[in-house]
């Protein structure tokens, strides 16, 4: 029998990122397997000074790919939003425009799907651009964890947020997954509203997780593997530290009190 080809859908938020862009879309075409995946793009800009560059290498690499234009900076999540109204897909890969492939990945994500019809969401493994593994949160966020990244007593906390202090190799399921790289059911984005775009940027990952959780299992899976730029100012200016303390103080004003 001949297996089914999934359709998958593709949704990036760019904001000044066509550096970034060229790279992701390049690796991406040159390590996906074509012929057991139907993949669309979408690329939703939140008013970029470089737009139009943006568009005309998404255009390159996908010529079909589908770009809407912001005149204003909305932020991540309702761009994605924007996006996930217009997809019919088997899969939706939530991507940021700062990832770069050097394998298969997003066929062995989706192979894994269709044998485990209880995950909604899944993550590979991130790594650095040196090659060591990016630890990035996989638990609920208690605040002392959140803490941990900042303040040096709570450094402690920090292996057990991202479970650094363990050597997974096989699939787990995990809590929260990073808005870097989310492979989720697009049944279930569309179930749960996709993002809440209240969250303007920080913690819209963990609050979807959280929403998407309810519907089926989240799962890191290790044996396959991104590279992640990562390009964090956060610490460096002002203005996106207020943003995420904003985020932070909703998130826990949203799930706190409901978490066990």
């Amino acid at each position: 029998m001949k297996r089914k080809i999934s359709k998958i859908s593709i949704g990036i938020v760019t904001h000044n990122s066509s550096d970034d862009i060229e790279k992701c879309l390049k690796s991406f075409i040159e390590f996906t397997d074509n012929n057991k995946t139907d993949i669309k793009l979408f690329i939703y800009d939140n008013n970029s000074s470089d737009f139009p560059n943006t568009k005309l290498i998404a255009k390159k690499y996908f010529k079909d790919a589908i770009i809407i234009e912001s005149s204003k900076n909305m932020g991540f999540g309702y761009g994605h939003n924007e996006i996930i109204k217009q997809i019919n897909s088997d899969y939706h890969l939530i991507l940021n425009p700062d990832i770069e492939f050097t394998e298969n990945t997003l066929t062995k994500l989706s192979e894994y799907m269709e044998l485990n019809h209880d995950v909604v969401l899944i993550t590979p493994e991130i790594r650095n651009t040196d090659g060591t593994v990016q630890h990035l949160p996989k638990i609920f966020p208690k605040l002392r964890y959140v803490m941990s990244s900042t303040v040096p007593f709570f450094k402690k906390y920090r292996t057990n947020y991202t479970m650094s202090q363990k050597t997974i190799k096989k699939p787990i399921n995990i809590e929260i997954c990073t808005g870097c790289f989310m492979f989720a059911r697009t049944e279930s984005l569309k179930k749960i509203n996709g993002f809440d775009d209240s969250f303007f940027l920080y913690f819209e990952d963990f609050d979807l997780s959280m929403r998407i959780r309810k519907l089926g299992r989240i799962v890191y899976y290790p044996l396959t593997k991104v590279t992640h730029v990562w390009h964090r100012d956060t610490k460096k200016k002002i203005k996106p530290s207020l943003i995420q303390i904003h985020s932070m103080l909703r998130f826990y004003t949203k799930h706190l009190w409901r978490h066990k």
